[in-house]
């Protein structure tokens, strides 16, 4: 499983954040890894039974692999945790998590197809790996933040919000989806689950069509699944 937090202002082009991956160790290791692409890594540290080590990490590889290496990894079984501070940037093109603009507003959409939430946050980064996250999002007040679940929680700061998301399913990184904005909605009815499609402002006349679309869509695909 895997927590994130991430400090987010579609105005700024930094981005600050801290995540805790908890790993099962079923074999002993002498060390870990994951992926990172264009970060910062500030600091990494591994917890493992109420122990804190700064443990020293490589530089990415060729494949965007950090390898963390300490003696004492090679003892550890079971649980243990990786705690990484992290800086990472808004991308323009439309890969990770990138800007738009339209008018005044600024936006941020994620594309993290194929294998692009490594240039977002550190993580283990293989379709083959399914992972479940919890996001915390903090955000200069006034605008919203869509995600792959729903807000569990929100505090409110004098200049800031916090989003709390419930944890997500098992699933690869690559389906991840956040955006940061301010956006119509509408719900869309006729779902098993409550659904709601979301546009830039003044854009819902152009989302019919896709609505429309939805219900069978979906009925199409859990009939083909089943």
């Amino acid at each position: 499983s895997q927590y994130v937090e991430l400090n987010l202002d579609p105005k700024e082009d930094t981005i600050s954040g801290y995540t805790q991956i908890t790993l099962n160790l079923a074999k002993p290791s002498t060390t870990f890894a994951f992926h990172s692409k264009g970060l910062i890594i500030n600091s990494v540290k591994v917890l493992y039974k109420g122990q804190t080590l700064e443990a020293p990490y490589s530089a990415p590889n060729t494949f965007d692999i950090v390898t963390v290496s300490h003696p004492q990894i090679a003892t550890f079984k079971g649980e243990a945790k990786l705690q990484i501070s992290f800086t990472s940037h808004v991308r323009d093109n439309s890969n990770g998590l990138y800007r738009y603009q339209q008018g005044e507003q600024h936006y941020l959409f994620s594309q993290f197809q194929p294998m692009q939430a490594r240039t977002l946050f550190p993580l283990l980064d293989e379709p083959s790996l399914k992972t479940r996250f919890r996001f915390r999002v903090t955000t200069p007040k006034h605008y919203q933040v869509l995600h792959s679940t729903p807000i569990a929680f929100t505090l409110e700061g004098r200049e800031t919000q916090t989003f709390t998301f419930a944890e997500t399913a098992k699933i690869p990184a690559d389906v991840l989806a956040l955006s940061v904005g301010k956006f119509d909605s509408i719900n869309v009815d006729g779902l098993p689950m409550p659904s709601t499609f979301y546009t830039l402002p003044g854009k819902l006349e152009q989302a019919k069509d896709a609505i429309a679309m939805i219900k069978p869509l979906y009925q199409d695909l859990a009939n083909y699944i089943n």
